[in-house]
């Protein structure tokens, strides 16, 4: 994720001028919106698809001993394998309307800034309940894709992701969140989120959830947490 927002970032900065000569010849801000987030969702897809064709490989090689470890068939979690590229879409669009945030930020366009924030909150919002539907759907066969070897196993995936899917109704808010007001530059404000929602919130209700309510609580936490961020 640290790389794609890198070279997501770094390109915009490069091309803030061709943006602004592309405004200059009568590109409306639609157009601009969209081959802006258009170029950064497929860039970050791409990099979602790659890391998860990387761990499913590394899944297969390494199935045999971490089936034989400590943490039995529930050490595995193929929900977190495929949720790989729904993050990435959030992160391709946050990261990539940043540059939009930014450029009204500065002009003091305030109505703009606005606008930009309730559109980007609709595609969110949207985006959540379409990517929480579709994992519901598809845990199944998705699951199978992975570990259709074992019955059981592919019985535990399957309610293990549907249980993790839940957090995508609200990790899009936190990754967007964090992404916004980097652009306003404030980053004290953007790393407090990013630390709250990772570390210090998923920590600790990793730690209580699983005394609370045993296996199910260690995909809870994760919904928890995002949760509790939102708030």
């Amino acid at each position: 994720a640290l790389n794609l927002s890198g070279i997501t970032l770094s390109r915009m900065r490069r091309r803030m001028a061709e943006l602004g000569v592309r405004r200059a010849f009568g590109a409306t801000q639609g157009t601009i919106l969209w081959q802006v987030l258009s170029e950064n969702m497929v860039l970050t897809l791409l990099g979602g698809l790659l890391g998860l064709a990387m761990s499913y490989g590394a899944m297969l090689l390494l199935r045999d001993w971490l089936l034989a470890t400590s943490l039995g068939k529930t050490g595995l979690s193929t929900g977190m394998f495929n949720g790989a590229v729904f993050i990435a879409a959030f992160l391709g669009f946050s990261v990539g309307s940043a540059p939009i945030v930014s450029f009204h930020y500065g002009a003091d366009n305030r109505s703009e800034l606005k606008s930009v924030f309730r559109k980007s909150a609709v595609i969110i919002g949207v985006t959540a309940v379409v990517m929480v539907t579709a994992s519901e759907l598809l845990s199944h066969p998705l699951s199978s894709a992975f570990v259709g070897y074992d019955p059981e196993l592919l019985e535990l995936t399957v309610h293990g992701f549907r249980l993790f899917a839940l957090n995508y109704l609200f990790c899009g808010v936190n990754i967007y969140a964090s992404a916004f007001f980097t652009a306003l530059c404030n980053g004290l404000i953007s790393a407090l989120i990013s630390f709250a929602r990772t570390l210090l919130l998923r920590g600790g209700m990793v730690l209580l959830l699983p005394l609370l309510w045993g296996l199910d609580g260690i995909w809870w936490a994760v919904v928890a947490a995002e949760g509790l961020a939102v708030l």
